[in-house]
């Protein structure tokens, strides 16, 4: 092997090494900016979401500067209606109707109801062991959740409660829906069932109607 063999043997080899030990400077990360990402989220406190960026398909960062963000989630829209249910003294505000055309609400409006016991949540199987129960922070309020669905030829029923404090008081709001078996319906239904599945957060829409909840 002549002496100039030789060197570039050993320029390809540093060069090699080096793409293995340190990537980055050689620009290896550039394709993975263009990596695709598992189509995840993450919910963020301020109930808002986030998905995987690259170019290592982490979360990305919730916003720090949530209290615009909150007191725009709660901003009950100037056309929603007030419901008072006068033998329970209280009101709450609610849309017209359920804003879906594929989720169908059972029982519009959503039932509240209130306690005077303190806020608590028992987490896991419901008593009948139907259902589930979870606790979690919908715009910083936390809420036991409980849920129970039942499966159908062309629906899925999930029975949710939403239980929060508010003004010192429990607050319980119930709604039934229906969801249609996107997979039964033809194009360009289908498409859109699905489609429209992903816009639900009932979370932030049932904590906007418990949180406007006032008591005579």
């Amino acid at each position: 092997m002549t002496k100039a063999s030789l060197i570039v043997l050993i320029v390809i080899l540093v060069v090699v090494c080096g793409i293995l030990l340190f990537p980055n400077i050689f620009h290896i990360s550039a394709g993975q900016n263009n990596a695709v990402c598992t189509m995840e989220a993450k919910i963020c406190p301020d109930g808002t979401s986030v998905g995987r960026v690259p170019p290592k398909c982490e979360f990305a960062p919730c916003s720090t500067s949530s209290t615009p963000i909150n007191a725009l989630l709660q901003t009950i829209p100037s056309d929603w209606k007030t419901y008072t249910d006068i033998k329970a003294g209280l009101s709450f505000k609610y849309p017209t109707k359920f804003p879906y055309t594929y989720i169908i609400a059972s029982r519009w409006p959503p039932k509240i109801t209130a306690t005077s016991t303190s806020y608590s949540c028992k987490t896991g199987l419901s008593a009948d062991k139907k259902g589930q129960i979870v606790e979690k922070a919908i715009l910083g309020n936390p809420y036991c959740i409980s849920f129970a669905t039942k499966n159908a030829s062309s629906t899925v029923s999930t029975n949710y409660s939403y239980s929060t404090s508010v003004a010192g008081r429990t607050v319980t709001g119930n709604i039934i829906l229906n969801f249609l078996q996107c997979g039964n319906l033809a194009s360009p239904q289908k498409t859109a069932c699905e489609a429209e599945r992903k816009t639900l957060n009932l979370d932030l829409f049932m904590n906007k109607i418990i949180q406007s909840t006032t008591f005579k």
